[in-house]
């Protein structure tokens, strides 16, 4: 037992140093996309805590039974991350909800690739999760709406969370109450293409092309999206550059071919034999 103490005592500088290295990175974050921001009192807390961690440390590996000051290490890093990180959210509206700010990739096509999770219900549910891959750089603007797409930002919404009824029109509502896994799809599409507008989701409004694909008019006309979704899952689909389509289904094992053929494959007709699969003849040049 005495062993397994000296060992977590020896752990816990490295969990603080962990916890730090987070707060560092919402300092370093805040400082590089917002350098209006005074963040002198965090620098002094960044560097009278990263002492504290280097000195528990000492203690540490000179004697690993006494683990008071790696216990204040670890408690002080982990709240001064939270903290920082809660106040680094305040300087950046509803973009920060993004956990990967941004990538570029390898080649020349620059993408992006990150999650998104709503808020909270009032009923304390948990909330969808959305999450974007697409053609433009994730950098949240300063007034928090999200970028507009490059090319085409695919949304996959997991149905799972809770829905939000409270942002749908009366049509969405009176189907929402039947269809629970509908509710959150619109509710997240309306949530995800308001952030884009900069606009509250219950305001927004569409009408129905002629082949029955959501629109926006006026000024937000030229706003292309296209919404589907099967089982637990949805794919929304933004574009501002042309008109999109997306679709989802799941699969299923259990449907083969051969029933599929039955159900939607004319019969053949009496006397006729099934189509069999031949290899064409070979010709010969004159």
């Amino acid at each position: 037992m005495t062993a397994a103490v000296r060992t977590f005592h020896r752990y816990r500088p490295v969990v603080s140093a962990m916890a730090l290295g987070v707060a560092q990175s919402a300092y370093d974050y805040v400082a590089e996309h917002r350098p209006a921001v005074d963040l002198t009192d965090w620098a002094g807390k960044l560097a009278g805590t990263r002492a504290l961690i280097l000195g528990a440390a000492r203690i540490a590996d000179r004697d690993p039974a006494d683990g008071t000051m790696a216990s204040a290490a670890k408690i002080r890093a982990t709240r001064l991350a939270e903290d920082l990180t809660t106040a680094a959210v305040a300087h950046f509206g509803p973009g920060a909800r993004w956990e990967h700010p941004g990538w570029t990739s390898s080649s020349a096509t620059r993408a992006r690739s990150s999650s998104w999770r709503a808020p909270a219900t009032s009923s304390g549910s948990p909330s969808p999760r959305a999450t974007c891959t697409g053609g433009s750089p994730m950098s949240p603007r300063p007034d928090g709406r999200l970028p507009e797409p490059s090319g085409v930002d695919v949304w996959h919404i997991r149905l799972d969370g809770a829905g939000w009824p409270h942002v749908l029109d009366a049509a969405e509502r009176g189907r929402a109450a039947r269809d629970h896994r509908y509710a959150v799809a619109h509710g997240v599409t309306r949530t995800v293409l308001a952030a884009y507008l900069g606009c509250a989701p219950a305001d927004l409004r569409w009408t129905r092309g002629k082949h029955g694909k959501p629109e926006f008019t006026g000024a937000r006309g030229r706003w292309r999206w296209n919404l589907s979704h099967s089982a637990g899952h949805a794919l929304l689909a933004v574009s501002v550059t042309a008109p999109v389509g997306v679709d989802i289904e799941r699969v299923r094992p259990d449907l083969g071919p051969v029933a599929l053929a039955a159900r939607f494959l004319p019969a053949r007709r009496p006397g006729s034999s099934p189509a069999r699969r031949t290899r064409p003849r070979p010709t010969t040049g004159s």
